[in-house]
């Protein structure tokens, strides 16, 4: 009968060892949980302010990009004006479509609105651009010694455009989209 009574005092034990067991785990899974559910909240919290932070960020310099891309736009425009408009245009021609009203918008752009908004890239492309533009208008009065002058134009006016282009992705963290054939 003693060992009838020892093998009962043995499971009682045993089950008394099993339940502390039980007890310790639960009590382990419950503080860890809690805690892992404060480290979840906090990644989450500090998550949504990152990205807040990151738009609203783009968000304050969205008027100042968009003024950057419509003055870049027309600097390119009025570049390629003067690289391929006649020097003296016929009569009846639109202003807008005549060489002096491209200097005339070019030089309005390199002085003015332009120097608000454009890189070091952009303004040294406008400047070497503005030179090509006075050795243009120095030969005007003898047009045909200005057809070369006026040629290089087109290859500057490019090189400027290429210019806006990198400033432009840079500036809006964005690479559009490769301008050559394929």
């Amino acid at each position: 009968m003693a060992e009838i009574f020892s093998g009962a005092v043995m499971a009682d034990d045993t089950n008394k060892a099993q339940a502390s067991l039980d007890q310790v785990v639960t009590n382990l899974i419950n503080r860890y949980s809690v805690i892992g559910g404060v480290f979840v909240a906090l990644i989450g919290a500090g998550w949504t302010l990152y990205t807040w932070d990151e738009i609203a960020v783009r968000e304050s310099q969205k008027p100042f990009l968009e003024k950057q891309l419509q003055y870049y736009v027309e600097a390119s425009k009025v570049a390629a004006k003067l690289a391929i408009l006649p020097l003296q245009s016929p009569a009846g021609t639109a202003p807008e479509e005549t060489w002096d009203w491209a200097k005339q918008r070019f030089w309005e752009l390199h002085w003015g609105e332009l120097v608000v908004v454009e890189d070091k890239d952009v303004r040294l492309a406008m400047a070497q651009f503005g030179r090509q533009v006075s050795e243009v208008e120095k030969c005007r009065p003898r047009i045909e010694e200005c057809l070369d002058a006026q040629a290089r134009l087109k290859s500057l006016s490019l090189d400027l455009s290429r210019a806006i282009r990198a400033s432009i992705q840079s500036s809006w963290g964005y690479n559009l989209p490769s301008a050559d054939p394929k």
